[in-house]
């Protein structure tokens, strides 16, 4: 079948039609794989930032900590009855006090030694437990 002049023409125009929206359609996908590209990029520098955030919180909370408790330790070592249990424990005494020691004496242990009679011959086994819990019967 051959195709008249006519028909050639009409096909051109229709072909060149869709050539366009085909092209249209590829500059709007092409954009939106870049958006999405860049969202999430920049999805994942904020959700890394709010990492770093919640280690340095973290690291910031257990600072304090430390801070409060070397703050407790410096008020306690400067407490006058620190000072003076420090002193104590160096082998300082005060004016007119005496320095006493104490010693304490070890007793040897003693061990309780526990006789057993030996077991009577002819005696039944049975016998000797049931004298061994409720006494001897003679």
């Amino acid at each position: 079948m051959s195709r008249t002049k006519g028909e050639a023409a009409e096909v051109t125009p229709r072909r060149r039609t869709w050539l366009r929206f085909r092209v249209g359609y590829i500059v709007i996908l092409a954009a939106m794989a870049v958006f999405t590209y860049n969202f999430g990029k920049e999805a994942w520098a904020d959700h890394q930032k709010g990492l770093q955030v919640a280690a340095a919180s973290y690291q910031l909370g257990a600072e304090r900590r430390s801070i409060h408790h070397l703050q407790t330790e410096l008020n306690q070592a400067k407490s006058p009855a620190f000072i003076l249990q420090q002193a104590r424990d160096w082998g300082y005494v005060k004016p007119g006090e005496g320095l006493v020691s104490i010693s304490y004496r070890q007793h040897p242990a003693v061990h309780a030694v526990h006789r057993v009679a030996a077991p009577r011959p002819g005696i039944p086994v049975w016998h000797q437990w049931w004298n061994a819990f409720f006494g001897s019967s003679r």
